[in-house]
């Protein structure tokens, strides 16, 4: 949402979010957290779930799954970051992309 700026949308393919199985099953378990919560009711209202499980959402708000882990970057030079973080190891991914402004600001699919 602060990335967005009010200026853009953005779209999040969930399925390409890389993930601690665990913690979709502790999230199916509503084993929650109250930032997560927080993040929810903040950025909720901005943020439209297409077909994504309630674990998937929880780990999306979650801050310790998030936050300061996505950067962005233009689709130039995407592949390569993406080629060169895998290199050494990380477990790195495109996760989504930005648009024009949309009406929802965020859409995750």
């Amino acid at each position: 949402h602060e990335m967005m700026d009010g200026k853009r949308s953005c779209v999040v393919y969930a399925d390409q979010v890389p993930v601690i199985r665990e913690a979709l099953d502790y999230a199916d378990e509503f084993l929650l957290t109250a930032a997560g919560q927080r993040n929810r009711n903040h950025t909720g209202p901005f943020v439209a779930f297409e077909d994504i499980s309630f674990a998937m959402q929880e780990v999306l708000f979650d801050p310790q799954t998030s936050g300061g882990l996505l950067i962005a970057i233009s689709k130039d030079e995407g592949e390569e970051l993406l080629k060169r973080l895998r290199e050494i190891g990380l477990p790195a991914a495109i996760v989504g992309e930005i648009i024009e402004s949309d009406e929802v600001e965020i859409r995750v699919i």
